[in-house]
């Protein structure tokens, strides 16, 4: 449902309040939803604000720390920005994860994708998570970054991370207290 209703919102220019109007309306009609809110994309704590109460999983990707970098692989260089301020946004709602017999059931799930020669900052992600979130926040290191379509035509990216470039990730996250997951 939080999908539908965000989907509508764009599609339909409503305002961002029509966000939740439309998400509780979808629930008052037992309509199925999904309570785990996975972020691929930016979204502005306004926004989330509105969802508060309604999402008891948030699994943001946290992509880039540098505006530079953002900029130039995604076209966004306000990402790290925004995508700050919508984790802490995040974990303000529902706090660390919590898992009850093995199965997530409320809280804040990062996922960071490891880019080759650290373009994505993952140092200064973990940095940020530890000192400005929470040191039992809860971290997936993903390791399946694939140069496709155009990345081939940039140097920085046009290759898989090394097995080195992940592992150091790891390291550096259980370092700052970080938990990883496996």
């Amino acid at each position: 449902m939080a999908a539908i209703s965000r989907r509508l919102a764009e599609e339909c220019s409503l305002p961002p309040a029509k966000v939740q109007q439309i998400y509780l309306a979808g629930l008052l009609h037992d309509l199925d939803f999904e309570y785990t809110k996975e972020q691929p994309d930016i979204h502005t704590k306004e926004t989330l604000k509105l969802l508060e109460g309604l999402i008891d999983i948030y699994m943001p990707d946290m992509k880039y720390s540098d505006p530079a970098a953002a900029k130039e692989f995604s076209a966004a260089a306000d990402y790290p920005q925004v995508n700050r301020g919508a984790v802490k946004e995040m974990h303000h709602q529902v706090g660390d994860l919590q898992v009850e017999r093995g199965l997530a059931t409320r809280g804040l799930l990062i996922r960071h994708l490891v880019l080759p020669n650290n373009l994505a900052g993952s140092s200064e992600i973990m940095d940020f998570l530890a000192e400005q979130i929470s040191t039992a926040t809860v971290i997936n290191v993903m390791d399946q970054y694939r140069p496709c379509y155009k990345a081939f035509e940039h140097s920085k990216i046009n290759r898989r991370p090394t097995r080195d470039e992940i592992e150091s990730v790891r390291e550096y996250a259980i370092e700052k207290g970080l938990s990883v997951l496996p």
